[in-house]
């Protein structure tokens, strides 16, 4: 008898990694960065979306506070036109 599951979402049961990268790279847009999507996506899978954050901050000399504010807005509205 199971008292505990997990779920794995993010690539496992759903693949949202398009939809993360997709924002990201709308977000690095809006600051007039150019984005790569496969570098986003590499980071991202290897790493984390806080480690690609990290990287894009330290790299284009942004804020993180500024990117999570246009990003986290755009995931959720990508994530929600895109399921069926």
């Amino acid at each position: 008898m199971y008292q505990t599951y997990f779920w794995d979402l993010d690539g496992t049961l759903y693949d949202t990694y398009p939809q993360m990268v997709n924002a990201f790279a709308q977000t690095l847009t809006h600051f007039q960065v150019e984005p790569n999507k496969n570098a986003i996506y590499k980071i991202m899978r290897q790493d984390s979306l806080g480690v690609a954050f990290d990287q894009y901050v330290k790299q284009d000399k942004l804020q993180r506070s500024d990117l999570e504010a246009v990003y986290y807005p755009l995931e959720k509205k990508v994530a929600t036109t895109t399921i069926i």
